[in-house]
C-alpha cells in the first residue's frame, strides 16, 4: 500500500477522510461496535459495507472518490482501524 490511515474509535463518529483506489479495510477490537465504509457520491456519503466485529475488507474505489470509516454504532472496547490504499491522499 502506498499510504495507511491508522486510527481507533471509542465512541461513534467518523475517521479522516481520504481519496484513494484499492482499499484494504482491516477492524480490530471491535467487540462491541459497528463499522461503515462509506463514499462520497453527489456530495453524501453512502455506505458501502458494514462490518460489525473484526474483520478485513477489499474495497474497490476505481473512480478515487473520497472515502471514509463511520462508527455507527458503539457499546465498549476500542475499535482499532485501518485504511490503506495504493494512490490517492489523506
Amino acid at each position: 500500500m502506498a499510504a495507511t490511515l491508522n486510527g481507533s474509535f471509542g465512541a461513534t463518529g467518523q475517521s479522516t477522510v481520504v481519496t484513494g483506489v484499492g482499499m484494504d479495510v482491516s477492524i480490530s477490537g471491535a467487540a462491541s461496535a459497528t463499522v461503515a465504509v462509506q463514499r462520497r457520491m453527489g456530495g453524501n456519503w453512502v455506505t458501502i459495507e458494514s462490518i460489525t466485529g473484526d474483520g478485513e475488507r477489499v474495497v474497490e474505489n476505481a473512480t478515487g472518490l473520497e472515502m471514509r470509516l463511520n462508527c455507527t454504532s458503539y457499546t465498549s472496547g476500542t475499535v482499532e482501524v485501518s485504511l490503506g490504499f495504493t494512490s490517492g491522499t489523506l
